[in-house]
């Protein structure tokens, strides 16, 4: 295909059209990485976050799980523990609830690794292994004996109290581990596609520039001159006015400028 031989209406499109796809390109990929970008985002915000604040929120459970322990064993009245045994129940709905929600969440989320899973199923034995605590409690209360009570929870409630929250802080640890590589895929995705617009920007305008001139060159070789100087001379000759000099560039014997010196 020969440009300097195609009408000007298919130059001119041809310039028009090579700009327009390379800007329909920029804004394509700009809107799939902007897409990818929003996924991290929200994989931060509704994923990785509710998991971790799940967590957290069940480590405090244990926590006031094990004051409520301690309260038992030095209580020696049934009735005045009735209040800790209540709470304890309360504590172990909530926990069960938000243990239930981060499992059903690890079930769902694609991107759940096995270590999760493995911690879910290790936060199920501490849980089972800490389940006959308070009765434990209660008896070393109700006994009235000081000393076999803090020998007890010593030695028996307070090692597997320590155990679960070993547990639900490996979770917190592996689940900001998470999230700090979910953030830095997310500044790297930025990052990445920033460069790649910046290119592409730069490849348009350096195309389009190369299109214009190319275009307006090829234009201006055909005509020889400004069109306003073509015009010129065709009124003039279409006036009868043969006198004017006609400036044509050096060796240009084709363009319409030319061939209207010759007329002429």
């Amino acid at each position: 295909m020969n440009l300097t031989t195609m009408k000007v209406g298919k130059r001119l499109g041809l310039g028009f059209a090579l700009v327009l796809i390379l800007l329909i390109a920029v804004t394509s990929l700009g809107i799939s990485r902007m897409a990818l970008i929003q996924d991290r985002l929200e994989d931060i915000v509704n994923v990785a976050n509710v998991k971790s604040r799940l967590i957290i929120d069940m480590r405090a459970i244990v926590y006031d799980r094990q004051v409520s322990l301690r309260n038992l064993t030095l209580l020696t009245d049934i009735d005045d523990m009735s209040k800790d045994l209540k709470r304890i129940d309360e504590q172990t709905k909530s926990y069960n609830e938000k243990e239930t929600k981060l499992a059903e969440m690890l079930k769902d989320d694609a991107t759940s690794s096995p270590e999760e899973r493995t911690l879910l199923a290790k936060l199920k034995e501490k849980e089972k292994a800490a389940a006959p605590l308070p009765n434990l409690a209660r008896d070393l209360g109700v006994a009235n004996d000081p000393e076999s009570a803090t020998i007890g929870l010593i030695k028996k409630i307070r090692p597997v109290q320590d155990d679960w929250f070993k547990t639900l802080d490996e979770f917190v640890d592996l689940e900001d581990k998470k999230n700090a590589a979910v953030a830095e895929g997310a500044k790297s995705a930025f990052s990445n596609a920033r460069n790649v617009l910046l290119m592409l920007g730069g490849l348009a305008l350096v195309l389009g520039i190369i299109a214009a001139v190319f275009i307006t060159r090829s234009l201006l070789k055909q005509l020889g001159g400004e069109p306003d100087y073509a015009a010129d001379i065709a009124s003039q000759i279409a006036a009868g006015d043969l006198s004017g000099v006609i400036d044509t560039e050096k060796g240009d014997s084709e363009s319409l400028i030319a061939e209207m010196k010759t007329m002429r």
